[in-house]
């Protein structure tokens, strides 16, 4: 560790820091934070504080040092760096008179007799508060007792509401495997028949089959039909002018032999 790396700080406490064991707890913390140097009382009834080793180990003091419970109160603190010196190895309380430092001690030790006190005041007036709460614990304690015994009463009842229960519960049971036996019943006859629909269904499939073929024979027979028509019909008109042309002929013929007139027709 270098010289560079160390510092001394010269830190002024203010407030309620006299006769309140404020620099057993300063030193208390300075050996916790391995700091070194002094603490001591000013006469202006602030407390000065001498404190040499690593920056962060001296920001950390100056933070602990403002933290404390009554008697003790910090107001505010100074602090003013100075060049690191090394001419304290441990860190000490520089006492005062021996009558100043037994009255401080007096006035601490009175400070927290007197906290004892109200703390026990306090204390049994919290008993009391506890004792009442108690009595009050007991009564009620009274009443769920005799609440208990209803319930007790009315879970008998309700047991034996139960016991019925449990019997109309047999009874369905019994009626739900009459039903299950019917319903297997049901599903057995609706097992036969979807096999009679299956065939009905293969029958009107082959009565499709057999009218598609009906269909497409009369629709054969409807085309032939057409087709003998219209061929008698070409025939029988072409027979019809074949048999007026001979008539013609053979009336001409008649003509000339003279059996028949010209005029005549």
């Amino acid at each position: 560790m270098t010289v560079n790396s160390l510092k001394q700080y010269y830190i002024t406490a203010f407030g309620k820091v006299q006769r309140v064991g404020f620099r057993d707890k300063v030193e208390e913390i300075a050996l916790n934070n391995q700091i070194s140097g002094y603490v001591q009382n000013l006469s202006t009834r602030d407390v000065c504080i001498v404190a040499e080793g690593k920056e962060t180990d001296l920001e950390q003091f100056t933070r602990d040092i403002q933290n404390y419970n009554p008697p003790v109160k910090v107001s505010s603190i100074k602090v003013l760096e100075r060049p690191y010196e090394g001419t304290y190895e441990d860190f000490i309380i520089i006492r005062g008179e021996p009558i100043e430092e037994l009255a401080e001690r007096f006035d601490h030790a009175i400070f927290y007799l007197h906290n004892i006190d109200t703390k026990q005041d306090k204390m049994l007036g919290k008993q009391d508060l506890m004792i009442g709460k108690q009595d009050l614990m007991i009564g009620k304690q009274d009443i769920m007792i005799g609440k208990q015994d209803q319930m007790i009463d009315k879970q008998d009842i309700m047991i034996g509401k139960q016991d019925q229960m449990i019997d109309k519960q047999d009874i369905m049971i019994g009626k739900q495997d009459q039903m299950i036996g019917k319903q297997d019943q049901m599903i057995d006859k609706q097992d036969i028949m979807i096999g009679k629909q299956d065939q009905m269904i293969g029958k009107q499939d082959q009565m499709i089959e057999i009218q598609k073929t009906s269909v497409d024979l009369q629709s054969k027979t409807l085309d032939e039909i057409h087709s003998l028509r219209n061929d008698f019909s070409d025939r029988f008109m072409h027979e019809i002018s074949e048999a007026r042309a001979e008539i013609r002929e053979l009336r001409n013929e008649l003509v000339q032999a003279g059996v028949l007139s010209g005029g005549n027709r």
